[in-house]
């Protein structure tokens, strides 16, 4: 009989015990590799095999492009020429089964091609560090390396968050609440002929762009802006044969015998914003941060007449508005879908108090039937509301850009709008008198597309 055969016999319940340590120690090799040469060094050695430093760079491109499993541990231990591998008989039994073993307690001596990446007897699960590994449930009795955890073998990790993120929408924008203002009337009806409403803006496109730095994978900065400048609305009636049209409210001052009347509308939203995300890991992200907004809207209303004695005229009356928001904001940034692939779909809602400073307006009156041509205007302090609410879902395209798609509504009260205005200004006094109502509200919304990227 052999030696190594007069080991096995020697092999009762204990020493399979003690075997199946040692299979554990040398998995753990496996568990604590990190780089892709120390890892094929471990696997060589967890398998009994014995490759010298240039063979390792062929073992890894044949193997590591598979999925490796070490599932389930033998009672005994096959080393190197399929010998059976047995303990000495001093070595100790008591340590627990998933605690990997040193080298002085298994008697093993490591191979010279792990010496040689700089690892040194002892401990070896504490002399290489012990990060990497992707374990399943069963924890050391199973360890998986698969195809999409290799990259990170070379330094980087899929799972780590980006340093920034840009991303580039399209805004497709409709001005609602509009409001019912009539502006002229038939004289001999008395119904309304032209009106505020008569003049719906049409949608306007604009990009907008943010940029986030991300500090760590719960804390970024981010910078946002955009500008929608021209929110245009364009309306006109003519009189009937046989009838003219009357101004209703203009400065104070009657437009008589119109025959074709217009208004034109133009609106404009600009905004920065600046916010900190913050986030504990979990589906929301919180929002906290600085806004400006500015709101602007022109009015301009024009009329041709003919008089009594058949000459004809041109009558023009024209309001501007203009709004400065600064304030803070609350918000949060929600994950509602995301299974793990490439879709996701977020909700997001924020808003705040903000100071309008000098909220103004400013009237202009030319008419050639009342014989006028003069200007006023006021301004006035007062406190506003800005919130907005979107959803938007992604589709990521590779692993650095992803296609970007969703809703969104912005709702502004508490500024100047210049439909308002229209009845607060009165040029038949000496000097005209006017005031500024910064109490109306806005609501745009639209559709929302372009493309985010991170790196």
């Amino acid at each position: 009989m052999n030696a190594s055969t007069s080991r096995v016999n020697r092999l009762d319940s204990t020493g399979r015990k003690a075997a199946a340590r040692t299979a554990r120690a040398r998995l753990g090799l496996i568990k604590a590799a990190r780089t892709t040469r120390g890892l094929v060094a471990a696997l060589a050695f967890a398998g009994g095999l014995s490759l010298a430093p240039s063979q390792t760079r062929s073992f890894a491109q044949e193997h590591l492009a598979q999925e490796y499993v070490v599932g389930d541990l033998p009672e005994t231990v096959a080393g190197p020429d399929n010998a059976i591998v047995g303990l000495p008989p001093d070595a100790p039994l008591d340590a627990p089964l998933d605690a990997p073993l040193t080298g002085a307690e298994t008697g093993l001596e490591l191979p010279s091609v792990l010496d040689s990446e700089g690892l040194a007897d002892g401990d070896l699960a504490g002399q290489i560090p012990a990060d990497g590994i992707i374990m399943d449930e069963a924890g050391a009795s199973e360890y998986t390396i698969s195809d999409d955890w290799l990259p990170a073998m070379g330094g980087g990790d899929p799972a780590r968050c980006p340093r920034w993120t840009a991303q580039v929408d399209a805004l497709f924008l409709f001005m609602g609440n509009i409001p019912n203002r009539t502006l002229y009337v038939n004289d001999v009806t008395g119904v309304p002929a032209l009106g505020m409403n008569d003049a719906p803006p049409a949608m306007s496109a604009a990009p907008r762009y943010a940029l986030t730095w991300h500090r760590d994978a719960c804390r970024a900065f981010e910078i946002n802006y955009f500008t929608v400048g021209s929110f245009h609305g364009i309306g006109e009636t003519i009189a009937p044969d046989g009838t003219t049209l009357s101004s209703v409210g203009l400065g104070g001052v009657p437009f008589n015998d119109v025959v074709g009347a217009g208004v034109e509308t133009t609106s404009g939203i600009k905004s920065w914003e600046f916010n900190l995300r913050k986030s504990n890991g979990g589906a929301i992200t919180w929002i906290a941060g600085f806004r400006w907004v500015e709101w602007t809207q022109q009015l301009l209303v024009g009329d041709g007449f003919v008089d009594a004695t058949g000459t004809p005229g041109f009558d023009a009356y024209a309001t501007s508005t203009g709004n400065n928001l600064y304030g803070g904001q609350l918000g949060a940034d929600m994950m509602l879908w995301n299974r793990g692939d490439r879709v996701r779909i977020n909700g997001l809602a924020k808003g705040g108090v903000y100071y309008n400073h000098q909220a103004w307006q400013r009237t202009a009156i030319y008419s050639e039937s009342a014989l006028l041509d003069a200007a006023v205007g006021a301004s006035k302090d007062t406190v506003s509301f800005v919130g907005e609410v979107g959803l938007v879902g992604e589709y990521r395209l590779t692993n650095w850009l992803s296609w970007r798609a969703g809703y969104t509504v912005f709702w502004l009260g508490g500024v100047a709008n210049a439909a308002n205005q229209l009845a607060l200004t009165d040029f038949t006094n000496d000097p005209a008198t006017t005031s500024v109502s910064p109490y109306s509200s806005v609501l745009l919304h639209g559709a929302t597309t372009g493309l985010e990227a991170r790196w």
